[in-house]
């Protein structure tokens, strides 16, 4: 009676079990969820910026590794011809002073020595370079070789005008509606500029400045022992822009202000720091002076803050836009006043 007593409790018991409703699990309400959401979109908005920094500084690291390869390969140039390359040379069959857009310049010498001789045999250097960039887009007379110039040889380098290696090109460089293959991110160190004038001021000359004083220039053939200031005092590489007009202040890039492969200009050949027409000093990283008429041409890059720069002694460093021009930058890019000056 007893165990028939103890087993019916149990069962009843159980049963109650059973009938009782299983407390059901809560959703989550609109504000809950609303409120989690906003808190993504704070740790997110935290995290962009670091994540851009982060991508930027291997971007740069990139750009500095670019350098010095360029670096490396023209001291490799220089062991194997006892020279730095030339900055930019005329055309073999062509020396008309008309003809210098279509110069070619220091690229197209060191490719064999950055594991790009398929490029180097494809350039006929008895032809003039072609810019790839439509005529329509150039800036003043930056056209390309034409057939009523150099006959059947306008377009031979064509295809090789377009095939620069991407060690030629900075990562952080935005990328315009133009043909990057035909363009490169650096240029060489050639002319400090003889001219300077202040915003509202009058033109002075800087005494003692002419094209050839930078390692690279037309025809140059510069060696070591000529780098009087010292190899670790003069800029061999910059990045630069071939010439931005006053037009253009934009932070990208477009058609109009970017060097061409190996195709190169004038005739003190790659980057200068004051417009000889108006007389006006151009810093670093300038996008635009106030003078009808003028262009930029001098180091500019889309670093922040300034540019990466290679030294003779093929090193790599980070000059900031903020340097003094007149007594440092025109200094660095000078191999032979007499007055070496180190990067700070």
């Amino acid at each position: 009676m007893k165990i028939m007593f103890v087993t019916y409790t149990k069962l009843k018991l159980a049963e109650r079990r059973i009938r009782q409703p299983r407390k059901s699990r809560s959703a989550f309400t609109l504000v809950e969820l609303l409120v989690v959401i906003a808190i993504i979109g704070v740790l997110i908005s935290l995290l962009l910026p670091a994540v851009q920094s982060a991508r930027e500084a291997a971007r740069r690291m990139q750009c500095t590794n670019n350098l010095k390869n360029l670096g490396l390969a023209s001291h490799n140039y220089h062991d194997t011809f006892g020279s730095f390359p030339p900055g930019c040379i005329l055309p073999g069959t062509v020396n008309k002073p008309e003809y210098k857009p279509n110069q070619i310049g220091w690229a197209a010498f060191i490719l064999p020595f950055v594991e790009a001789p398929a490029v180097y045999d494809l350039i006929d250097f008895n032809a003039p370079a072609w810019h790839g960039v439509p005529k329509a887009q150039t800036v003043s007379s930056d056209n390309d070789p034409t057939a009523a110039d150099f006959s059947t040889l306008f377009d031979a380098n064509k295809e090789a005008s377009l095939l620069a290696p991407s060690f030629f090109h900075c990562p952080t460089a935005t990328v315009g509606n133009w043909e990057r293959k035909a363009s490169k991110d650096y240029s060489g160190a050639g002319y400090g500029g003889d001219f300077r004038i202040e915003f509202g001021g009058t033109s002075a000359k800087f005494a003692g400045r002419n094209i050839t004083d930078g390692i690279f220039h037309a025809a140059s053939g510069n060696s070591l022992a000529s780098v009087f200031d010292g190899s670790s005092n003069t800029l061999l590489f910059l990045e630069g822009i071939a010439y931005r007009p006053t037009t253009d202040t934009t932070d990208g890039r477009n058609e109009k202000c970017h060097n061409h492969f190996f195709w190169v200009y004038d005739d003190h050949g790659l980057i200068g720091t004051s417009n000889n027409n108006n007389k006006r000093e151009i810093l670093i990283n300038m996008k635009n002076i106030p003078q009808p008429g003028d262009r930029l041409r001098t180091s500019f890059s889309y670093h922040f803050g300034g540019v990466n720069v290679a030294l003779g002694d093929a090193s790599v460093r980070f000059l900031s836009q903020t340097v003094n021009h007149a007594t440092v930058f025109r200094n660095l890019i000078n191999r032979q006043d007499g007055e070496p000056v180190s990067i700070p």
